[in-house]
């Protein structure tokens, strides 16, 4: 308890106390002094935009307002690792990743390793050095996600706008953009070479990487095949 804090969608406070007595409560368990614990529930609280709530009653806090008191209750002892169990798995995609990049900043100013456990990677895009998938309890593939699309095979898009009616062969379009998959960003350079020589006015040129959703799509995917044999 003394190097972690958790906080998770089942975690509970209690509803007739206000979120500075119950963070003072919390934090004398942990081992801070008084004085220590208001002084620290009273920068997590400011932290999580609910200072001007802390004398309101618990069980009357928003399920927003809940989440980030729990949270601020798992960062009062200056924990080591934070382990978070989905504790916004309730809030609209949105607001929850926004409350994970409030925790992500507090967890680098403070120097803090967090495991993030979430059901939507939406919710978590972005913000870690490195994401896992589970099966079955265990670990199917681990990495950064360039090191994950490379294992699942998601490849770099190459896009284009063009200026004329002329449009190169092998291409797919989505809106305005012309798409084409590329295995490295150097074919770039060759592809725009190539659309010029064949008379194409290329307005606009882009290059698209695999979001932590598009691997993650790739990975349900070849695991749906694996079954299925």
């Amino acid at each position: 308890h003394a190097l972690c804090g958790v906080a998770s969608g089942k975690s509970a406070m209690y509803g007739h106390m206000n979120a500075l007595q119950n963070l003072l409560f919390f934090g004398q368990l942990y081992g801070l002094s008084v004085s220590e614990a208001r002084q620290r529930a009273s920068e997590l609280l400011k932290d999580f935009e609910i200072w001007e709530e802390r004398e309101k009653p618990v069980k009357r806090y928003s399920l927003a307002e809940m989440t980030r008191l729990l949270l601020a209750r798992a960062l009062l002892h200056r924990p080591k690792v934070l382990l978070l169990d989905d504790p916004a798995r309730l809030l609209e995609p949105g607001p929850a990743h926004s409350l994970a990049q409030q925790v992500v900043a507090i967890a680098r100013r403070e120097g803090i390793a967090v495991l993030f456990c979430s059901r939507r990677v939406q919710d978590v895009q972005g913000l870690c050095d490195r994401y896992g998938f589970l099966k079955k309890g265990r670990l199917a593939v681990c990495g950064d996600v360039e090191t994950l699309s490379g294992k699942l095979g998601c490849s770099l898009t190459a896009g284009f706008r063009f200026l004329n009616g002329h449009v190169p062969q092998g291409l797919t379009q989505t809106d305005e953009w012309w798409n084409l998959k590329i295995e490295r960003e150097t074919e770039m350079p060759g592809l725009l070479r190539k659309f010029l020589e064949e008379g194409a006015e290329i307005l606009e040129a882009r290059i698209t990487r695999p979001t932590l959703e598009d691997v993650y799509q790739k990975y349900l995917a070849r695991e749906k095949l694996v079954e299925e044999k």
